[in-house]
C-alpha cells in the first residue's frame, strides 16, 4: 500500500510539472537547437526546477526506511545511520609516477614536498553493508607504498594513534570532515613540516580555548543527505571556528576578482558563499570557509611573525585546512587542481617561490585530473 502510494504521488507531481517543460522543448526548438540539445536542456531544468521536488526526495526516503533499504540514489546508509557511497579500485600506478616526478620537479627548484592522506569517512573498507564493497583505503594504501622517498602524514594513522572516534570526525550525511576535524588536521600538519620548515609552530594557535567554537543544530545536510532528503538519517549540526584574538589577512583570488583585507572571518569566511546559519537542511554551509573551489587563491596573513610561504594543492577536505594554516604563516597559497591547469600550476609555483608545497587529498578525489601537475 505505502509503495502504491507513493508511485500515485509520484505520477501526480510528473503531470503537474508536464506542461511547464513540454513548453520549455518547444521554446529550444524554435531556436534552432537541435533535438538533442533540446533534450539535454529540458533534462537540465526537470532536476534542477522539479515541482516540489524536495518533497518527492522526504517521500522516497520515508519509503526506503518503511522497507529497511541499505541504498538511495546510490548513497548507501551504514548501521550507525552514516551515509556513504562506495569507491572503486583504481591502479594508482600513474598517479604515484606523475606525483613523484613532481617532487622532483620541486627538488630541482629547492622547494621541499610533502602528501598529507586525508583520512576517508571509512576507517577500512570493510565496513559497508553485506553486498557492498569499497577500495578507498585500499587505493590510498597503493598509493602511499609507491610514494617512495617523499615525506607522508596519514592522518588516519594519527587518528588512531590519538585514540580518536573515527566517525565523530566526519558529518553524518556528507563525505567530508568536520571542521573540528580539520583544526585538528592542522595542529597535526604545522607539528609535522615544523622541521622542514624550520620553524617552530606557535602553541598559542593550537590553543582550542583561543578560538570560538559557534554550533549549530540540524543545519546541515551534506551531499550524501542532499541525495536522500532529511528524513533518511536526519542531519547534522555544524561547528565554526574562528580567533578570539586579533588578525588582518588579505584574501587575493584573482579569477573572481576578490581582493579583500580584513579579520578572518571577515575575509575567509563568507567569501563567496551565501550562508545563512538561522535556516535549516542547508547544502551548502561547508563552504562557509573560503566559499566555492576555485582555481587559486593567496592568503596573506599581515601579523605573521615569520615569512615563511606555504603552497598547498589540495581537494575540498583541505578548504578549511587552508584558512587554519594561514594563521600559522605569512603566506598560504591554494590550488584545487580541479578548476587549475598544469601549466598554470606551474607558473603560481614560480611565482610564489614557496617554502614548502603540501599535496593532500582525500581517497575519493583519486582521478586523473588531480595527479597531472607538469605540462
Amino acid at each position: 500500500m505505502t509503495a502504491l502510494l507513493f508511485f500515485c504521488i509520484l505520477f501526480l507531481i510528473n503531470v503537474i510539472n508536464m506542461d511547464i517543460f513540454f513548453d520549455q522543448y518547444v521554446h529550444s526548438r524554435l531556436n534552432s537547437n537541435s533535438i538533442q540539445e533540446a533534450n539535454q536542456h529540458v533534462e537540465k531544468l526537470f532536476s534542477e526546477n522539479f515541482l516540489h521536488k524536495q518533497y518527492y526526495i522526504n517521500l522516497n526516503a520515508l519509503v526506503a526506511n518503511f522497507l529497511d533499504h541499505k541504498e538511495l540514489n546510490r548513497v548507501i546508509k551504514l548501521s550507525n545511520n552514516y551515509l556513504t557511497e562506495s569507491i572503486e579500485k583504481i591502479d594508482t600506478t600513474a598517479y604515484a609516477l606523475n606525483t613523484l616526478e613532481f617532487s622532483n620537479y620541486l627538488n630541482e627548484l629547492n622547494i621541499p614536498f610533502v602528501y598529507v592522506q586525508a583520512p576517508h569517512k571509512l576507517s577500512t573498507d570493510f565496513e559497508l553493508p553485506l553486498g557492498y564493497e569499497t577500495f578507498a583505503n585500499r587505493n590510498a594504501d597503493n598509493l602511499i607504498y609507491q610514494l617512495t622517498s617523499i615525506p607522508i602524514l596519514d592522518l588516519r594513522h594519527e587518528v588512531v594513534a590519538d585514540g580518536l572516534s573515527h566517525y565523530e570526525l566526519f558529518y553524518k550525511t556528507d563525505h567530508h570532515f568536520k571542521i573540528e576535524a580539520a583544526f585538528w588536521s592542522t595542529i597535526k600538519i604545522t607539528n609535522f613540516i615544523s622541521m622542514i620548515l624550520d620553524h617552530n609552530p606557535d602553541p598559542f594557535f593550537h590553543n582550542a580555548t583561543n578560538y570560538h567554537w559557534d554550533t549549530y543544530s540540524n543545519i546541515f545536510l551534506g551531499s550524501r543527505g542532499a541525495r536522500t532528503g532529511e528524513c533518511f538519517v536526519g542531519a547534522d549540526d555544524f561547528t565554526i571556528i574562528y580567533p578570539k584574538f586579533n588578525t588582518s589577512l588579505t584574501i587575493e583570488i584573482p579569477t573572481k576578482k576578490i581582493n579583500k583585507t580584513g579579520t578572518f572571518d571577515e575575509t575567509l569566511m563568507h567569501t563567496q558563499a551565501n550562508i545563512a546559519l538561522d535556516k535549516e537542511y542547508q547544502t551548502n554551509i561547508y563552504e562557509i570557509y573560503l566559499g566555492w573551489d576555485v582555481d587559486y587563491l593567496k592568503i596573506t596573513n599581515h601579523f605573521a611573525t615569520n615569512n615563511k610561504k606555504i603552497f598547498l594543492v589540495r581537494d575540498s577536505f583541505a578548504r578549511p585546512v587552508g584558512p587554519f594554516l594561514s594563521l600559522h604563516y605569512n603566506e598560504v597559497h591554494m590550488v584545487d587542481l580541479r578548476k587549475n591547469t598544469p601549466s598554470n600550476l606551474v607558473e603560481q609555483i614560480n611565482t610564489a617561490q614557496p617554502d614548502l608545497v603540501i599535496l593532500m587529498f582525500s581517497p575519493q578525489a583519486f582521478e586523473d585530473k588531480m595527479f597531472n601537475f607538469l605540462p
